[in-house]
């Protein structure tokens, strides 16, 4: 009986236990992304003339919690060294990232 309880007990921790942190994972996603959106909306008049457009933005935070850019991709090349230029190297108030992750984020300018 004790058997069947520790495996049954097992097998429910194995399949949830990845489900929670995905789902925490996501929850921290999100967090993060808001963060750099807002960084970069505080610069918005900077894109104010610029047609609806999606800028990649691939990141890792350094020890001292700050953005270190590697690359934007977007359509508009100015758009992207723009985007490149206001969030590299800012602090960030995000304690959940792991130093040296490599992360994407994805930022849309809308008129």
């Amino acid at each position: 009986m004790k058997s069947f309880v520790l495996i049954t007990l097992s097998l429910c921790l194995s399949i949830f236990a990845p489900l929670y942190a995905n789902a925490e994972n996501e929850l921290g996603h999100q967090a993060l992304l808001q963060e750099i959106t807002d960084l970069v909306n505080k610069q918005y008049p900077k894109f104010i003339n610029a047609d609806p457009q999606e800028v990649t933005v691939h990141f890792q935070i350094n020890a001292k919690n700050e953005l270190v850019i590697f690359d934007t991709t977007g359509d508009d090349d100015d758009t992207c060294d723009q985007v490149k230029e206001v969030l590299n190297f800012k602090q960030l108030k995000y304690k959940q990232a792991k130093p040296l992750k490599p992360y994407v984020v994805q930022i849309k300018f809308t008129k």
